[in-house]
């Protein structure tokens, strides 16, 4: 009854329905629609790769509501949403990252709902509308949760102050009991907390301003240290994926000892566009040398777990001939 009241649907609506029933999202996408009586349109596997051919799909089908990974509205390849997609009165985006680019493309002309869950808080158990010319956040704890910060380098995991990064913990009625026959897991991640109880440790790093909307910066273990520096591979993925070319990016560290180099790969809009050297270039023009790619390789799709998340440990190597050379 709270998303009915917050949303506002009705049986006008037509929810497009694109998540594996195994996978926790299906259950929002369902139920955004059948509690307030609207259509939930069911995207078939076929129909859910389709990538820039989905747009003539959701012109078809007239959608509403759309919930989908921001790395899907991306590939959808529309420069003018609320020319092509004119019905869609309300994007719900979850799963992973969503960059600035995208919010700012998408929250013109229809409301953008920003969602975090882990599938250990299922569903979504922080959200925040996505405002045009204002930051991106993951909102804050809806009814029933909660959520704080905490220093993960402390023993006591104590709960920090606005404004400082740390570690996401969330916790409230929707909270897993754990990890099935993995009672050591379990333990490590579902913790009791001295103040706050027992929550979860996301894994996340975040921090929360003073309004008490939450920002993400990323997987904790997405930061690597390299030569002395700590690198946000998330902030150069970002870099990448702005680029015209470059439709969605990945980076890793590979190699070993003094070896070790920061590499990305890159799914481009046309593969013959590729150009490492322009690139690296980009990179450079927005940040420090140290997060610039040693190598650059294209990639014709970027593995991704079941729940539709980058996999980094499944990217390949790259080569100095893969790079074109200029690695």
């Amino acid at each position: 009854s709270g998303d009915l009241a917050e949303f506002g649907l009705g049986p006008e609506d037509r929810v497009a329905q694109g998540s594996s029933a195994s996978y926790d999202s299906s259950i929002e996408e369902l139920w955004l629609a059948w509690a307030a009586g609207a259509t939930a349109v069911v995207l078939d596997d076929e129909t859910a790769r389709l990538g820039p051919d989905l747009l003539p799909w959701l012109q078809r089908e007239r959608i509403t509501v759309f919930c989908p990974p921001p790395t899907l509205l991306r590939t959808l390849g529309t420069s003018d949403p609320a020319r092509d997609l004119p019905l869609i009165r309300m994007v719900y985006v979850g799963g992973e990252a969503l960059p600035a680019d995208i919010a700012s493309q998408w929250s013109r002309g229809r409301r953008l709902e920003n969602g975090y869950g882990p599938t250990e808080c299922t569903v979504t158990c922080l959200r925040g509308t996505v405002r045009a010319g204002e930051a991106v956040t993951i909102g804050r704890a809806i009814p029933g949760s909660f959520a704080a910060v905490i220093d993960p380098d402390d023993a006591a995991l104590c709960v920090i102050e606005d404004e400082a990064q740390g570690e996401l913990v969330v916790g409230g009625a929707s909270l897993a009991r754990g990890y099935r026959g993995q009672p050591e897991t379990t333990a490590a991640r579902f913790i009791e907390h001295a103040t706050l109880g027992r929550v979860y440790r996301t894994g996340d790093l975040v921090h929360r301003d003073r309004a008490g909307d939450f920002h993400y910066h990323g997987r904790i273990d997405a930061q690597v240290k390299l030569r002395g520096y700590r690198i946000e591979l998330g902030a150069i993925e970002a870099r990448l994926a702005a680029h015209p070319g470059v439709l969605e990016a990945a980076c890793t560290v590979d190699g070993e000892g003094s070896q070790r180099r920061l590499v990305a790969h890159v799914v481009m809009r046309q593969a013959h566009s590729f150009d490492a050297s322009a690139l690296r270039a980009c990179v450079a023009e927005a940040l420090p040398p140290y997060m610039v790619p040693a190598a650059i390789a294209p990639i014709d799709a970027l593995p991704r777990s079941v729940g539709g998340k980058l996999d980094r440990k499944r990217l390949p190597r790259v080569t100095a001939a893969a790079d074109g050379g200029s690695g």
